[in-house]
């Protein structure tokens, strides 16, 4: 173009300079206006400059244009100024939204820490506890003492420590025999052995029908009185598990044993303590709260358990010394001790270790009866021990093939342990389909991070070029144009890629993820590929016919970077912002649905279903064992 052209349209165009584009705009729309009258008058006989010349003429006076054509655009140019503010001020706001839906932080936040929890829940933190709560729950101080005990006794995880802090508790509610409890309990393994038994002397005085402190007084003086011994190994006679050390201690364990005996009841209140910790935490009614849920279960301290074995062991080598001393008849005492014992262990059983344990003192009792060849206390036992082995001795050969190719990651896990029957493909659904919508919100953080990357070298390569002197614009791409975008960029294969994973016959859903990785892994990768891909192809390929029409026939670099940066943190932030709310409803919904894994009073459905029917049927086998009928 004629250099006198070019002038007229730079003049004519200057006052609209702050809009980069419009002033483009507006310059491809007055040359072609000039070269358009510059060829008729060529086609009239003129000669290519004066042809120029009378077409300068003709156009009028650049400044009195220009004050037109800035007077004509000011409504416009003032609209698309405003646009390219906001688009500057909501950059990082989107980007940083659109980071913290793909994230979904929470959920990695708790599931990380369900590990703390599980390990030991009074060893937490007060501060974090917002973290495994419902949002918004602010606990109050006697709340944050029931659930963690004093903190600020706890130093470096030193036992004394521990029961002083569960100590505290108690002393704020003296008159509670949980806490009460709960203290003795954690007095077990300090070693101040003189205090642990004057505190338990107390607690006994306290509540004087309760065997629980007479047998874990027995426990602690029996640890004392008894070595085990090192070459004693499985299927050894159970009298020979422990040498004596001190025989006078072995009378008093023996003695504490005996008083716990005529006692009416038996109860360490763990089970009331975790619901009213469980009831305070008040975790959330999705993935990572029921996870929670279970792993503070899991944490539950149990550590009466070894005592209660202790005490099924030491009873052999005792009746052994009666017997060899001519004690015949307190021996037979010690022979039926399991009768007494056992119901009240049962009774304040509520875990499936619980039950494990009752059935190993039980098989302990049994194998000493058939060292004798007691015939009545071998039968007696057995019918007492029949249901935890019973359960032991189940084995299905559908059930492992049901969980392995219908069941989530949990249930594969944990269901074949529990030997839980009545599976189904549609009972399982909930936890596997739970698992297929998780794997769904780590593909969109992998989605995200590499949107993050495509946009960090995007703006890497505007620095290098913006210190080599190329100043870029923002382009304002039309309504239309960007709907389409979107539409056909994040919609369409955001659209397909939900009907194939959601459709079973087509995404595989009905099996679990190890036995659909063929139709899995290409569904996964498309959802992580294909919306960005497709975006970013629609985006550039406008963005390039734009720059035609502004007289680019090839856009700088510098304005594709710029540009680019906008389009992939708005990409982030619809991609986003329209699968989290999915996600999350999914996630909640196949939760509140689950008969199997979630939803437990403790664990799982299905273990706390298991150790209820355990918890039962063994009531029912010690009333049988001792002739009497169960209740009905």
């Amino acid at each position: 173009m004629d250099s006198r052209l070019e002038k007229v349209v730079s003049d004519c165009t200057r006052p609209l300079s702050d809009d980069r584009e419009l002033e483009l705009d507006i310059a491809q729309e007055l040359r072609s206006h000039l070269e358009e009258k510059c060829g008729e008058l060529k086609r009239k006989g003129l000669s290519e400059e004066k042809a120029a010349e009378e077409a300068v003429k003709a156009f009028g006076d650049s400044a009195i244009i220009s004050e037109s054509l800035y007077h004509a655009n000011l409504p416009r140019f003032r609209f698309r100024a405003k646009l390219r503010l906001a688009a500057k001020l909501l950059f990082f706001p989107l980007l940083l939204l659109g980071l913290y839906f793909a994230l979904d932080f929470r959920l990695l936040l708790e599931v990380s820490e369900s590990q703390k929890l599980s390990q030991s829940p009074v060893m937490n933190s007060v501060e974090t506890i917002s973290r495994y709560s419902k949002k918004g729950k602010i606990l109050t101080a006697d709340e944050k003492l029931i659930v963690f005990g004093d903190t600020s006794l706890l130093k470096d995880g030193n036992p004394a420590d521990e029961s002083a802090q569960q100590k505290a508790i108690w002393e704020r509610f003296p008159e509670n025999k949980v806490y009460l409890a709960n203290y003795i309990k954690s007095l077990i393994g300090d070693s101040r052995k003189d205090y642990v038994f004057s505190e338990i002397e107390k607690a006994i005085k306290i509540e004087p029908e309760n065997a629980a402190y007479d047998y874990i007084l027995c426990g602690l003086l029996l640890k004392e009185a008894l070595q085990p011994s090192k070459t004693w190994k499985k299927g050894d006679p159970p009298e020979q598990f422990y040498t004596v050390l001190d025989r006078r201690k072995l009378d008093q364990a023996m003695a504490e044993l005996k008083k716990g005996m005529r006692k009416p009841y038996f109860r360490l209140y763990i089970q009331e303590l975790a619901q009213e910790r469980l009831r305070i935490l008040d975790f959330k009614q999705d993935y990572a709260g029921q996870i929670l849920r279970i792993a503070f279960s899991a944490g539950i301290l149990l550590p009466n358990l070894n005592l209660e074995r202790e005490i099924f062991r030491a009873i052999p080598l005792y009746v052994q010394l009666l017997v060899a001393e001519g004690k015949e008849a307190e021996a037979e005492f010690y022979l039926d001790a399991w009768k007494h014992i056992i119901p009240q262990f049962n009774d304040d059983s509520f875990t499936l270790i619980d039950q494990l344990v009752i059935a190993a003192c039980l098989n302990i009792q049994h194998d000493f009866a058939v060292r004798r060849k007691d015939a009545r206390r071998i039968r007696e036992l057995e019918i007492a021990v029949e249901p935890v082995n019973s359960w032991r001795a189940k084995s299905s050969k559908t059930e492992p093939e049901m969980i392995k190719k219908h069941g989530g990651i949990l249930s594969g896990m944990l269901l074949p342990a529990l030997k839980a029957e009545t599976l189904t493909s549609e009972n399982l659904a909930p936890e596997r389909n739970l698992n297929y919508s998780l794997v769904d919100s780590a593909a969109l953080a992998v989605q995200a991070a590499l949107i993050l990357l495509f946009l960090l070298i995007n703006a890497f390569l505007l620095s290098v070029l913006y210190l080599e002197g190329q100043r870029p614009f923002l382009i304002l791409l039309p309504w239309k144009t960007v709907l389409k975008i979107v539409l056909f960029g994040l919609l369409l294969p955001l659209g397909l890629y939900l009907l194939y994973s959601r459709v079973d016959f087509l995404g595989g859903h009905h099996y679990t993820l190890m036995f659909n990785l063929g139709r899995f892994l290409p569904g996964i990768l498309f959802f992580v590929l294909a919306p960005p891909v497709a975006f970013g192809i629609l985006f550039w390929r406008a963005l390039k016919r734009r720059g035609r029409e502004l007289g680019y026939p090839k856009l700088p670099l510098a304005t594709h970077c710029l540009n680019a940066l906008f389009m992939w943190a708005a990409a982030l932030f619809l991609l986003s912002g329209m699968m989290r709310p999915i996600l999350s409803w999914e996630q909640e919904h196949y939760v509140k649905v689950d008969t199997i894994m979630y939803n437990g009073k403790y664990f799982s459905v299905v273990e706390d279903r298991v150790v209820e029917d355990l918890n039962r049927k063994q009531r029912e086998a010690l009333e049988k064992s001792l002739g009497v009928n169960p209740a009905p």
